[in-house]
């Protein structure tokens, strides 16, 4: 379980990341 739960919250910062990358590339370039 704990491992499941790690994989999962890395999958999701990994997620958080791309999101706010992409939030900031679409600001600058807008």
């Amino acid at each position: 379980m704990k491992t499941a739960i790690q994989a999962c919250l890395k999958q999701g910062a990994l997620g958080i990341k791309v999101a706010c990358s992409g939030r900031l590339a679409g600001a600058e370039i807008a």
